[in-house]
C-alpha cells in the first residue's frame, strides 16, 4: 500500500484529490484539455544530474487519466515529476510516494483549549478501547521541521550551489519522508489498531493539513465552545494570562479551523473527514450528540455505548461549573472595558457561529 500527496508550484495537471492512498497502481485524473500535450514523467528521488533521467513506465486508461503501475518502483519514498506542455505553457507537479505496512483507524480531536477536547478525546479512546497520551503535540513539531527544511532545500545558500545534493533535491521528497517519519512514530508508539491524538490548541489547527498528508483516511473531531464560557475557563485555568490574550486565542482558534477546514476540504475533494462537537450540546444532549460521533466514526452499539457511559459517569473535572452551565455577557464579573474588549474582537464570530450573549447560548434564529 501506498500513500501519496500532490504538490505544484502554479497549475497542477492533475485533478481532483491531491493527497490519498492506492495499491498495486496510481491512478490519475488529467485537468480538461491538457491529455493531448507532450508528456514526460521521470523519477526524482534519485540523482538524475548523476545518473541521468529514468522515465517511469504510464499508460492512459482513457482520455482524461492515466495509470502508473508501482510495482516499478523500489520500497521507499519515491517522488515522480509529471510534465505536460501544451502549446508554449508547462504544468508540472510532484508526486511523492511513501509505502505504508498497515493502515490503523486514526481520529484526530482539536479545538481551542477549554472546548471539550479532553472529554471527546477520551470518550474515543473507549469507544476504539486504545490508550493514548493527554496530548500528543507531534505534529507541531513536524510541521515546523518541514517548514524549516523547506527553506533550506529551497532558498539556502548551499541549495543555490548548483552541483550540490541540496540543490538537486526536490524539497517534496524531503517532506515526504518526514511525513513517513511522523506517521512511523504515531504507528510506534500507539501500534497499528487505532491511533487517538488529542492535542488543542492553535499549532495543532495549523498542522492538521500535515496530519491529512500521513493519514489520508483520518476522521478528525473539531470541539467548540462559546465564546463567553470559553474565556472565561480559560480565565479560571490559565490566571497569569492576559484576558487580552484569552479573547484573540479564542476567536484565532475559529478563524483557523475554518480556513483548515476549506483548505483540507478543497485537498481531498471531499467533506467527510471531520465532525464539529459543540461542547453545549454534549452536556444537554449526550445521546444524540455520542450517536453522531459513533456514526462519524463507523463504531458499532457497543462502542457508543462505551463512549456514553464514560461521558455521563467519568467526564473530567471541569473547571467552575458544568459544561452546561451558561451565563450572559452582562452578569460575568469582567470590566465593562473587558466585556467591550470580547464584543470588539469575539463578537462577529459570535454571531457568524450562530451564538447569542445572553442565557439562551444560541441564537433563537440559529436554532
Amino acid at each position: 500500500m501506498w500513500n501519496y500527496f500532490i504538490e505544484s508550484d502554479k497549475t497542477s495537471p492533475i485533478a481532483g484529490a491531491q493527497v490519498g492512498t492506492c495499491a498495486d497502481a496510481l491512478k490519475l485524473k488529467v485537468v480538461s484539455g491538457l491529455a493531448d500535450g507532450e508528456w514526460s514523467i521521470t523519477l526524482c528521488s534519485h540523482s538524475t544530474h548523476l545518473n541521468g533521467e529514468k522515465e517511469i513506465f504510464f499508460e492512459f486508461t482513457h482520455p482524461s487519466a492515466f495509470t502508473i503501475p508501482l510495482g516499478q518502483l523500489e520500497d521507499s519514498v519515491n517522488v515522480i515529476k509529471v510534465g505536460i506542455r501544451k502549446g508554449d505553457v508547462l504544468h508540472e507537479c510532484w508526486i511523492a510516494l511513501t509505502p505504508v505496512k498497515e493502515y490503523p483507524k486514526v481520529c484526530i480531536v482539536v479545538g481551542s483549549p477549554r472546548s471539550g477536547t479532553t472529554v471527546v478525546g477520551n470518550m474515543i479512546q473507549q469507544a476504539y478501547q486504545v490508550k493514548a497520551h493527554g496530548e500528543a503535540h507531534l505534529a507541531e513539531l513536524f510541521s515546523k521541521l518541514i517548514e524549516q527544511t523547506s527553506q533550506y532545500i529551497t532558498s539556502g545558500p548551499a541549495a543555490l550551489n548548483k552541483g550540490t545534493l541540496v540543490w538537486e533535491m526536490p524539497a517534496i521528497l524531503l517532506k515526504a519522508q518526514l511525513i513517513k517519519q511522523l506517521r512511523d512514530l504515531y504507528i510506534t508508539y500507539y501500534g497499528t489498531t487505532a491511533i487517538v491524538d488529542k492535542t488543542p490548541g492553535i499549532p495543532m489547527l495549523q498542522a492538521l493539513p500535515l496530519l491529512l498528508l500521513a493519514f489520508p483516511n483520518a476522521k478528525v473531531v473539531y470541539c467548540q465552545r462559546r465564546g463567553i464560557e470559553n474565556v472565561a475557563s480559560r480565565i479560571r485555568k490559565f490566571p497569569k494570562v492576559k484576558f487580552e490574550g484569552h479573547c484573540r486565542q479564542w476567536a484565532q482558534a475559529v478563524k483557523v479551523w475554518q480556513r483548515t477546514k476549506k483548505a483540507i476540504s478543497a485537498m481531498l475533494t471531499r467533506e467527510d473527514w471531520f465532525i464539529e462537537v459543540e461542547q453545549f450540546n454534549l452536556a444537554t444532549s449526550p445521546k444524540n450528540i455520542t450517536q453522531s460521533i459513533g456514526d462519524f466514526l463507523g463504531t458499532n452499539d457497543a462502542s457508543i455505548n462505551r463512549m456514553f457511559n464514560y461521558q455521563a459517569e467519568k467526564s473530567p473535572q471541569v473547571t467552575g461549573g458544568k459544561p452546561s452551565d451558561i451565563t450572559s455577557i452582562e452578569r460575568l464579573d469582567w470590566a465593562e472595558e473587558q466585556k467591550a474588549f470580547f464584543i470588539s474582537h469575539c463578537g462577529t464570530l459570535m454571531s457568524d457561529l450562530g451564538y447569542s450573549f445572553d442565557e439562551s447560548y444560541f441564537k433563537k434564529e440559529a436554532h
